[in-house]
């Protein structure tokens, strides 16, 4: 196999947003957060912890590691979305962008809306993004508005490309 590419399932788009969502999930009920799946357009979870009620659309993505600094893009229709399901439901937008960098582990960013406005450029003349160059990535830890978590990838033999395992004849 050549070094840029990378094979996936056919259904490896769906499990990497599923497991985007299980993550932030998990991240927020472990700081105290009531977290929810809900399956409505624009809004992937709901959480709320002391008065405080988000409605969050999650952006996963998983990356090859010559496309790990590229940006993840926030289609403005999305953004749209997520704003009129929380206006409808009375609680605060949020995006997560989760990434899974090949070679550098998962990253999680979770930021407000006005958050995204600022860094993500949104204009109804071009499509925002949330730039994921080292640089950029530096300055999101700096913020104190962008919750982060950065699972590191320390090692791993997760080829997976051929698991020991024997079938027995029969």
């Amino acid at each position: 196999m050549a070094m840029n590419t990378i094979n996936k399932s056919s259904a490896h788009s769906k499990i990497t947003g599923d497991m985007g969502e299980a993550l932030v999930c998990y991240l927020l009920s472990k700081a105290g957060w009531e977290v929810n799946r809900f399956d409505h357009t624009g809004i992937d979870l709901i959480a709320s912890r002391d008065h405080q009620r988000l409605g969050i659309s999650v952006k996963a993505r998983s990356r090859h590691e010559l496309r790990n600094g590229v940006s993840i893009n926030l289609p403005r229709k999305n953004i749209d979305h997520t704003k009129a399901a929380c206006r409808a439901f009375e609680i605060e937008p949020c995006y997560a962008f989760v990434c899974d960098r090949e070679g550098k582990g998962i990253v999680v960013y979770l930021m407000s809306d006005k958050v995204v406005q600022e860094v993500c450029g949104v204009s109804d003349r071009m499509t925002p993004s949330l730039p994921m160059t080292a640089k950029h990535e530096a300055l999101y830890r700096q913020r104190t508005d962008i919750d982060w978590c950065d699972l590191a990838m320390l090692q791993s033999s997760a080829a997976f490309r051929s698991l020991p395992v024997e079938i027995a004849a029969g």
